[in-house]
Order: structure tokens, then sequence, then C-alpha cells
């Protein structure tokens, strides 16, 4: 089986993605995480207001302040994004 996963190199911040393959013997049992989808885009909001600040995007860090304002604007420009 073949799958993706992230790896932090020597603990930084910023995460690689990767390409695994491992032996489909191996597995036994699945767990499925179901996540209310609201909490997943909270969360991409905050990390990318992580990576923004690692990379002192001040651009966009004034563009989506940490606050209720700047949430709904990246939410309305992922919309738009996602629309097209």
């Amino acid at each position: 089986l073949q799958s993706q996963y992230t790896d932090n190199i020597n603990n930084s911040t910023i995460a690689k993605v990767q390409l695994g393959k491992y032996d489909k013997e191996m597995i036994s049992k699945a767990v499925h995480l179901i996540r209310d989808p609201f909490d997943n885009i909270v969360a991409r909001f905050h990390w990318e207001l992580h990576k923004w600040k690692e990379q002192n995007q001040t651009k966009f860090l004034q563009q989506y302040p940490n606050n209720r304002d700047g949430f709904r604007s990246f939410c309305s420009d992922l919309r738009e994004k996602f629309q097209k």
C-alpha cells in the first residue's frame, strides 16, 4: 500500500510531505477519524497563520489577522478559490 505522511525534519515547524509504502499484510485493523468540518477549517487557518509568522509573510498576516474578521476573510477567499 502507498500513502502520504508528513515528516517534521529536525523538529522544525515546517513539515515535508513524503510518500511511503508498507506491506498490506501488516494491517489488521483500521481507525477512521471523523472531525467536524468547521474544526478542520479553523485548524487550517491557525496553521496558515503559524506558517506565515515563521516565514515573516506580513502581507498575509495583515490581510488575515488572528481574529473573527481575519478568519471570515480567509474563508471567503478560500470559497472563491475553490468555486472556480
